[in-house]
């Protein structure tokens, strides 16, 4: 996943778009180092990039999005 791709999930994650359709469960666990590479689409990594980083109040946490875009970088390429 290129930087590009990464800040468009990103810009998906903190819009009001509802992602509840997206899935994203190859994403769990994207961090371990077991995790082997997978292919999803922006909807669905967006949709992880909501659950691992936005808090409750609204905000970001900046260093669950540092994780997500260094682990996705090489484990996961965008389909769509």
């Amino acid at each position: 996943m290129t930087k590009v791709e990464f800040q468009r999930a990103y810009a998906l994650a903190i819009s009001d778009e509802p992602l509840d359709d997206a899935e994203f469960d190859s994403l769990i666990g994207f961090a371990l180092p077991a995790f082997q590479a997978v292919a999803a689409t922006v909807r669905s990594v967006a949709r992880m990039i909501r659950w691992q980083c936005v808090y409750f109040s609204g905000g970001i946490d900046g260093e669950a999005l540092a994780e997500c875009q260094r682990c996705f970088r090489h484990r996961v390429t965008l389909v769509d």
